[in-house]
């Protein structure tokens, strides 16, 4: 009943049960792919990140004062046992001269004390930023609670002293960063000519069980307050007033330095100068790469900042980025402007803070670097630019490695440093011989990194860049060590003896070697990817003191190794797509009933199809394609085998989507179009969603009579140069064998 009045319905039908028909009586020879769980498929890879909250009190610093320990320490130190049995004493190891501090092995605990006392009279602990830096090293499982470093003089085992920072609980020499005005005004401890700073430990046995060693003292008087890794700026003509502050409850880079002790914070006149973020490697097999970050400005006038990209890292040349790009700039500079005339830029008032998104899809293969150009003229001044939450990311179809481990069979005495990794896909199930492969066809993942047993079990290795690995390839990874001027490890690794050619080794005293050399023992191996655990080969019988690490860490060590993706269990096990502008999705449409159906219930959580949450549209002038894993081909035989599939097809005249299916040998997709049967075509707009029955049988039966082994399925559209639709939707994909014969 309506305002009209009563309404006749008619043909009106209620019923129960399924909303497709009967799923088709027979064998499945696949099981049912419902998309529900997207495989490796389309992931976002976090290339580069940097929030500032890591950055450490460790400025750019004018040093004041320097000890290395190499000739005897002056009268400024004063070197104290707080007991019977300690001692306190420079001691040559690994290739220079340290302080170290350890019992005298008679087993009674002791405290070591090194007192340093330096002049600092004409600093004013309110104002200067004053940095105190060493790097150290324990010999023990953890530090006492005790240890550290402190503020008083001594006077005797009963004073107290005041803490100023834990010292590293690392057995490897780590740095420790304090800064010393800020703890100063936090315990009332002024600035004066005789200010101590106590260096303590305490243990009950020599090294190497207990113990702690330092090296580099340092303290100097700060510029920057705050430093991080990686980044740097300077003039470019002007003065540079890039620091990073605390504001807004945050770590963020600013144009502050010339006010940051003023109530009010403001950039300079006349300043022109770059903040340049650390080297970012973007893969080639990156899609859709970004560059991301928040920030908020303040302009007077004519002054303003804007974005640059090098291709080539931070030796240039640089490149304005654009609006083109997806820089919301507002305005362009004008003759007043340190920079020229003409440039886009951001200038007047952002009044908060805004999210910028820059493609940089146009970089991808290329070791690239940003650049933040702040430029004023000499009138007026204002707060400036405001940047925080850098992030580089994209997307990737395959297997997002991390980290990696390798197996001790027994614990190491020491650690690996200035260790490199490289990380590549092929097809190659072994090497052809004794050599060595050449880099620059490899993905580099680990740049001068270290690698630290402590105990026997998987040691992880973390990348510093994220490698994709492409389903149906065999993973090749290489490592080289250069000599860190340790010793004997005693290092064992846990490897697995083998016929095959997968693993190549080679250790050099003097030079990194160039002829590494075929062995049976290639060790055990996972890695960590965003899907999950990979893992080639665990608990092998046999252990090597070559692979991947050679036990001496002061020689050269090259490493090379194979893991197939059988082994991995990478080799075409999920559903992967490609091809010509390449626009397959898997999950749930957005934008719905168009250009795509709305799924029907039995879809669940996820469909595949072109286009599922940007537009939904597909490309003109694509040819692309969903293929899926490899299938072993039926032991019986069959009077007929078809692809079950529900589907919604969605084409503009012209346009075509195929559905074709190959056949292999191995677990290796067939390589090209030539290698592929279509066994159906369309050319059709579907209103809603249908279920899609297609005969296969004469395939089956002659890949059968040329005994192959694996059978594969691919969705493909095609596309012309003029207009576009939502193109395919698929779900619920299966291949039934019916009639046994």
């Amino acid at each position: 009943y309506t305002e009209e009045g009563f309404q006749l319905l008619y043909n009106v039908v209620v019923w129960g049960g399924r909303l497709t028909p009967e799923e088709p009586e027979g064998d499945e020879l696949t099981e049912t792919e419902d998309f529900e769980n997207p495989g490796p498929g389309t992931v976002e890879v976090v290339l580069w990140a940097d929030p500032l909250d890591g950055a450490e009190y460790y400025p750019d610093t004018t040093w004041l004062y320097h000890e290395d320990f190499e000739d005897p320490v002056g009268p400024e130190w004063e070197l104290v046992s707080l007991g019977p049995h300690g001692m306190v004493h420079r001691i040559w190891s690994e290739g220079s001269t340290r302080l170290r501090m350890e019992a005298d092995g008679s087993g009674s605990g002791t405290t070591n004390i090194a007192a340093w006392t330096y002049d600092l009279s004409m600093f004013d602990y309110l104002q200067d930023d004053i940095v105190f830096q060493a790097i150290t090293k324990t010999f023990e499982a953890g530090p006492d609670a005790g240890d550290g470093v402190f503020f008083t003089p001594i006077d005797g085992p009963d004073t107290t002293y005041i803490k100023l920072g834990d010292d590293s609980p690392h057995p490897v020499f780590s740095p420790i960063n304090i800064d010393l005005d800020r703890k100063a005004r936090l315990h009332d401890y002024p600035f004066d000519d005789a200010y101590r700073v106590v260096l303590k430990q305490h243990g009950v046995q020599p090294v190497p069980t207990q113990g702690r060693d330092w090296d580099d003292i340092r303290m100097g008087i700060a510029h920057d307050p705050w430093k991080t890794w990686g980044w740097s700026h300077g003039s470019l003509g002007g003065v540079d007033d890039w620091i990073v502050v605390e504001a807004d409850s945050n770590l963020i880079w600013t144009t502050w330095a010339n006010t940051l002790d003023k109530p009010q914070q403001y950039y300079s006149d006349g300043a022109y100068c770059y903040l340049m973020t650390p080297e970012i490697v973007v893969p080639d097999w990156v899609d859709n790469p970004v560059l991301q970050f928040d920030h908020k400005y303040d302009f007077r006038n004519h002054d303003g900042g804007l974005v640059q990209v090098s291709l080539n890292g931070a030796s240039g040349p640089w490149t304005d980025l654009t609006t083109d790009d997806g820089l919301n700039y507002n305005g362009l500079s004008d003759l007043s402007w340190p920079g020229g005339a003409g440039r886009q830029f951001f200038t007047d008032r952002a009044g908060g803070w805004l999210t910028e998104i820059v493609d940089v899809s146009g970089f991808v293969g290329n070791t690239i670097a940003f650049r933040f150009i702040l430029g004023t003229d000499d009138a007026q001044v204002d707060p400036g630019w405001l940047l925080d939450n850098f992030v580089v990311y994209g997307y990737g179809d395959g297997y997002v490695v991390e980290s990696i481990d390798f197996d001790a069979s027994m614990a190491a005495g020491n650690s690996w440093e200035n260790v490199n990794i490289y990380m590549a896909n092929t097809k190659e199930n072994e090497f052809p011989g004794d050599g060595e492969l050449p880099k620059d066809f490899m993905y580099q993942v680990l740049y001068e990194g270290s690698i630290e047993p402590t105990a026997g079990g998987w040691v992880n290795v973390p990348l510093d860049v994220p490698f994709m690995l492409i389903p149906e390839n065999n993973l090749l990874i290489k490592i080289e060590a250069g000599p860190d001027g340790g010793g004997m490890s005693g290092m064992v690794w846990g490897t697995e003896s083998s016929t095959y050619l997968r693993c190549r080794v080679a250790n050099d005293q003097f030079a990194d070697p160039v002829l590494l050399t075929i062995t049976p023992d290639r060790p055990d191996f996972r890695a960590h990817s965003i899907q999950g655990l990979l893992t080639a080969q665990e608990a092998g019988s046999t252990t090597s003191d070559e692979a991947p690490l050679y036990y001496r860490t002061d020689y050269f060590s090259d490493f090379e190794a194979l893991y197939l993706a059988s082994e991995l269990g990478t080799s075409g096990t999920e559903w992967v797509h490609g091809g010509r502008r390449d626009d397959w999705e898997i999950g749930l449409p957005v934008f719905t009933p168009f250009p795509d159906a709305t799924p029907p219930p039995s879809s669940g959580m996820g469909v595949a199809g072109n286009d599922l949450t940007i537009d939904g549209f597909y490309q003109s002038m694509a040819w692309n394609w969903l293929r899926s894993q490899a299938y072993e081909m039926p032991v019986l035989t069959y009077d007929s085998v078809v692809v079950v599939f529900d589907r919604c097809l969605r084409l503009e005249p012209l346009d075509e989507g195929y559905l074709q299916v190959g056949f292999t040998n191995d677990e290796f997709s067939p390589p090209d179009s030539l290698d592929w049967d279509t066994v159906r075509s369309w050319v059709v707009h579907h209103d809603d969603w249908g279920r899609e029955e297609v005969d296969i049988t004469d395939e089956f039966n002659q890949a059968a009579s040329l005994g192959y082994s694996y059978f594969w399925l691919r969705f493909v559209l095609y596309s012309g140069p003029f207009n576009v639709r939502g193109g395919w939707s698929l779900d619920n994909v299966v291949v039934y064998g019916r009639g046994v014969i």
